[in-house]
């Protein structure tokens, strides 16, 4: 048995929605925004990996140069001295070693900072070209306002 034809939704459905404006917009000018905002993201990420590689260039150096001071330090304090001369000079050692590493810290740290603001630069500065592009993109007169 077959069952009855009923009526397409169709033409209703037309009729209804057909009232409401649907935007238009260029595509290839939506194309040319998410390339440029690929490209974009793509500078941003190679920033951050230059930035990043210079961190640890950098880390393994005063790593290095951490060593070879503890080394000369230990030979040092294995030396002929008094008691009270080695406790001096273990002090003195201490103290250069701890403002070593907040210098070197704070290096780090710097370095962080650098690489992040290249990055976040390329991300906003498109952030920012791109609200002009969104408004001629789906504007009717291909101009932004």
């Amino acid at each position: 048995m077959v069952a009855p034809h009923k009526p397409s939704a169709m033409p209703e459905f037309a009729k209804a929605f057909g009232e409401f404006p649907v935007p238009s917009f260029k595509f290839d000018s939506l194309l040319a925004y998410h390339r440029k905002n690929f490209e974009a993201f793509t500078r941003a990420g190679l920033a951050a990996a230059s930035g990043l590689q210079a961190v640890a260039k950098r880390q393994g150096e005063i790593f290095k140069a951490s060593v070879d001071e503890a080394t000369r330090v230990t030979q040092e304090l294995m030396g002929p001295a008094s008691p009270q001369e080695k406790a001096q000079n273990q002090a003195l050692r201490a103290k250069e070693g701890l403002n070593a590493a907040l210098a070197g810290a704070r290096e780090i740290a710097d370095l962080y900072a650098q690489a992040t603001t290249e990055a976040l630069d390329v991300v906003g500065k498109r952030v920012v070209e791109s609200i002009d592009e969104v408004q001629t993109i789906f504007s009717p007169n291909g101009k932004s306002r």
